[in-house]
């Protein structure tokens, strides 16, 4: 009877060492390392990074020529961005859409010399694309050869920090939207990475064209251009998503296309709101 009991309190002393060296040990962590220790521990694990979930609150205006633009980039020019004062008081197109439709080359072209002029540092570096997206149409055309603006995303990973840069480009109004955020060092969301659309095949001008004679341009004559809106995203699916949109008091209508960034293959799939026009899909 004394060997059983005196085997348990062995068993007990054992344990309690075991948890009191784990306890101990956390403590030296949380000493030497206190904002890991609130991240790993108390937080549950660091929040994963994903910058188009946390864009900032406040840009700066830069005023641009489109007119000009891209054949000053042409000859080396970056002085071209013009810092507005204020933020201006309305934002409203000043051409009409179609004045100046850009490509994915021209867009990147344009961002990447804006970054260089926020940053003093090339895309040639530790700088990736993060995202490329929200290239529109609006109103659609008959005419669908490029976009008339876009957003793109430029990230590094320091071991300190956590850099991007946010660019709005918008040439219809002769106008840049742009944010430089450092923020605290975390590692990308799972499931996201740099935009690796751009070692493809398929430029997103390839891909709207696609959409088109899959079914986007028969739509477009079927239901008029007016209040069609046209929007192309890559997420880190490999597909640019070209989706057609009419929202009007008597229409509300999506058509949608994922096309393969690889080899041009695609989906289609449609969704109808409401329709009280004469002709409907």
């Amino acid at each position: 009877m004394k060997n059983f009991a005196h085997s348990k309190k062995r068993i007990f002393v054992v344990i309690s060492s075991f948890f009191f060296v784990c306890l101990l040990s956390i403590c030296v962590f949380a000493i030497l390392n206190p904002k890991e220790f609130w991240d790993e521990f108390v937080a549950g694990g660091r929040p994963q990074q994903n910058p188009s979930d946390d864009p900032p609150r406040e840009f700066k205006y830069y005023q641009i020529d489109p007119s000009t633009i891209l054949a000053d980039l042409r000859i080396g020019k970056i002085d071209m961005f013009h810092l507005l004062e204020n933020e201006p008081e309305s934002f409203k197109d000043i051409y009409p859409s179609g004045t100046y439709s850009w490509s994915q080359e021209d867009y990147l072209a344009i961002a990447k010399a804006h970054h260089l002029y926020l940053t003093g540092e090339s895309m040639e570096g530790e700088w990736e694309i993060f995202s490329f997206g929200k290239l529109s149409v609006f109103p659609c055309r008959d005419d669908m050869k490029g976009f008339d603006r876009a957003n793109i995303i430029f990230y590094k990973e320091t071991a300190e920090s956590f850099p991007v840069t946010y660019m709005y480009i918008r040439p219809l109004e002769g106008l840049i939207y742009s944010a430089y955020v450092e923020y605290e060092r975390r590692p990308l969301a799972e499931g996201f990475s740099k935009a690796d659309v751009f070692e493809g095949n398929i430029t997103v001008e390839d891909a709207l064209q696609i959409a088109e004679q899959a079914g986007g341009m028969v739509m477009r004559q079927k239901l008029s251009n007016d209040g069609c809106y046209v929007r192309a995203t890559y997420f880190s699916d490999e597909y640019w998503h070209i989706d057609y949109s009419w929202d009007t008091d008597d229409l509300e209508f999506d058509l949608d296309f994922k096309v393969s960034a690889s080899d041009g293959s695609y989906i289609v799939s449609q969704r109808k709101y409401k329709c009280e026009r004469a002709i409907c899909p």
